[in-house]
């Protein structure tokens, strides 16, 4: 049975800011952000993933290390993230969201194109296993705990580069 353990906000509409995510919405921004500037290896991130999810913290976040440099590396192009402590929310931060909240409405849901349809939005070509089942671990460990990611309509797409991986935009 899906509950929900965090206040999610009361609209479906795409958020503006941090404030306007649940709280474990705003940690997987807070760690998107980290690995984006090249501390991705920050014991404060392993921490604070075994706070919110008990003993498989260090496991979860290793898949959503997985997740988001798999993607960083097949994405179409790079991906735009802010800086760490910004109050302010990206296309591409949205789109990762997105992506887990996906997986977990997969089990849910009536067909399971949502979770690669998302995936597409960021990566060139098929998504992969490894990046699918990075998704549905993370995503399976949040629901576990009660954390249920709310599916929003994305944002727009950031304008197209040529070259993959993390651009940290302000």
């Amino acid at each position: 049975m899906r509950h929900e353990v965090f206040d999610a906000p009361e609209s479906l509409d795409v958020p503006e800011s941090l404030e306007d995510l649940s709280r474990p919405e705003h940690l997987l921004v807070w760690a998107l952000r980290a690995i984006g500037v090249g501390r991705g290896d920050c014991p404060l991130l392993v921490q604070t993933f075994t706070r919110a999810l008990g003993p498989r913290g260090p496991e979860v976040f290793g898949a959503y290390l997985v997740l988001v440099k798999s993607i960083a590396l097949t994405s179409r192009r790079r991906l735009a993230v802010h800086v760490p402590g910004c109050p302010c929310l990206g296309a591409d931060e949205l789109a990762v969201l997105g992506i887990v909240a996906a997986a977990q409405d997969e089990p849910h849901a009536a067909h399971a194109s949502l979770l690669q349809m998302r995936l597409r939005f960021l990566i060139a070509g098929e998504p992969k296993d490894v990046i699918l089942r990075a998704a549905r671990i993370v995503a399976h460990a949040l629901e576990m705990k009660g954390h249920i990611l709310p599916l929003r309509a994305e944002a727009p797409s950031p304008p197209t580069e040529t070259w993959p991986g993390l651009r940290v935009v302000h």
